[in-house]
């Protein structure tokens, strides 16, 4: 990890590398927040769905159904 220069006065802090920002979805079951490309993601109905599991999905399919 990469430390800045400090002067006298300050004290220690660490940077910290700098992510790509990536689309965030919402699990419509548990309201969890994902990034897109790890979602597991459902089309029903044209639309895509984004969960943060295979469980989820089952059970917003589940819940759709009756």
């Amino acid at each position: 990890m990469r430390r800045a220069r400090l002067s006298k006065n300050e004290s220690e802090r660490v940077i910290f590398p700098r992510t790509s920002a990536e689309d965030l979805a919402e699990d419509p079951v548990c309201r969890k927040n994902i990034p897109v490309s790890q979602a597991y993601k459902k089309e029903i109905s044209g639309r895509i769905y984004y969960f943060c599991s295979k469980h989820c999905c089952d059970k917003y399919m589940s819940s759709e159904n009756r």
